[in-house]
């Protein structure tokens, strides 16, 4: 079996969990941008991705687009089983349509971001909204063409087919963890409390991208309202154009604000088990659109999950499954309350972490997701893949 992969931008995790979920003899083509290094992969690289703003997303989608087209135009003998392709960029499910009638293969398309539905979101303006109609109307046209559009979420695949004139069947393949890589660790052992002077804090940990799609500003407003607790810390590990925000806390002197870059591989398990209880943040308009992933990381650690989420999200239903706390149309005196009520209730919080932690083992290892991507495959090539 031959499997060609469009994924402008991928990590080796997002690959390996398609390389695990088929035989060990399958054959990878990967177009990509981003530096891969799993093994066993023909790897055809292309413009990478460049999310700093909307213009450089286009520029590098129409880039991965004009390299795609390149390589295809050359590749007159290869022959591929199916065709995967994810929504990094979102212009991969009209190569993948493109690709599929040149090499006479199902595709597969993973919709990880809801397109345009977050631009529509992101940039309200008339020039906006006819583009994206304009969008909405070739995916209408296209979607129906794809032999098996899947998603991370129920209420995403509910977002994907409300603006289609013809409803498609999506099926739900989640996110990924890995409870081996990523569990829980004693404070007394973890090398990143020890070297930030961390030790004897209640750690609430953001850990992620800082986006425009992140509400930042909720998290920085609670911890304003709980500076007086000297035992609480907010710590904040990422980037993007709203660790500004967080700076400039930390320089008005918000004492219980933290902020550290990404961390090196090997310290990533410590940084990410570091919290006594996590946030994850959504802007409550884009929140139906996607699902922060490190939701399932903080869980796999152990921890319980404050969720800014909206009245109806994929976030929510999982957060009220009993690993955290669903926190509605946010503000900082609602995350404030739900931080204190974790902070005061040991075991609340460590029955939250037992059920968070319990859910990634059975529903969302590597394994169990691998296993759907397997039934997904199976699906589009009648069990070829076996």
């Amino acid at each position: 079996m031959k499997i060609l992969i469009l994924a402008q931008s991928a990590s080796n995790d997002d690959i390996e969990i398609i390389t695990r979920s088929l035989p060990s003899q399958t054959e990878y083509v990967l177009l990509t941008g981003s530096n891969v290094t799993l093994e066993g992969l023909k790897i055809i690289k292309t413009t990478p991705h460049d999310s700093r703003s909307l213009v450089s997303r286009l520029k590098c989608w129409f880039g991965y687009r004009k390299d795609v087209l390149k390589w295809a135009k050359s590749a007159k003998n290869e022959h591929f089983d199916v065709i995967y392709a994810n929504s990094n960029p979102p212009i991969n499910s009209f190569l993948g349509l493109k690709l599929k009638k040149k090499f006479d293969a199902p595709v597969v398309y993973m919709n990880w971001d809801l397109y345009p539905q977050i631009i529509e979101e992101t940039y309200p303006n008339f020039v906006i909204r006819t583009v994206c109609s304009f969008w909405h109307r070739l995916n209408s046209k296209n979607y129906p063409k794809i032999d098996q559009v899947i998603t991370i979420g129920s209420v995403m695949s509910e977002s994907i087919n409300k603006p289609l004139k013809k409803k498609i069947d999506i099926d739900i393949v989640p996110i990924a963890s890995d409870p081996e890589f990523l569990k829980p660790v004693a404070k007394e052992d973890n090398i990143f409390i020890k070297e930030n002077g961390l030790e004897g804090k209640f750690i609430v940990l953001y850990s992620g991208k800082l986006g425009y799609g992140h509400n930042i500003s909720a998290i920085i407003g609670a911890a304003e309202l709980l500076r007086d607790n000297k035992d609480i810390v907010i710590v904040f590990i990422g980037k993007g154009p709203r660790c500004e925000e967080v700076n400039k806390a930390i320089q008005k002197g918000a004492e219980n604000v933290r902020m550290y870059p990404f961390q090196p591989e090997e310290m990533f398990k410590y940084s990410m088990a570091c919290g006594d209880v996590g946030i994850v943040s959504q802007e409550e308009k884009l929140a139906h659109l996607f699902l922060p992933s490190k939701t399932y990381s903080m869980m796999s650690c152990g921890m319980p999950v404050i969720g800014m989420c909206s009245d109806h999200d994929d976030l929510r239903k999982l957060l009220e499954s009993g690993s955290g706390i669903a926190v509605p149309n946010a503000t900082p005196e609602k995350i404030a309350e739900a931080v204190v009520d974790l902070y005061n209730n040991k075991e609340k919080r460590t029955e939250m972490g037992a059920k968070a932690r319990n859910i990634i083992e059975s529903e969302y290892s590597e394994e169990a997701v691998a296993l759907k991507y397997r039934a997904v495959f199976d699906k589009v090539t009648g069990g070829g893949n076996k």
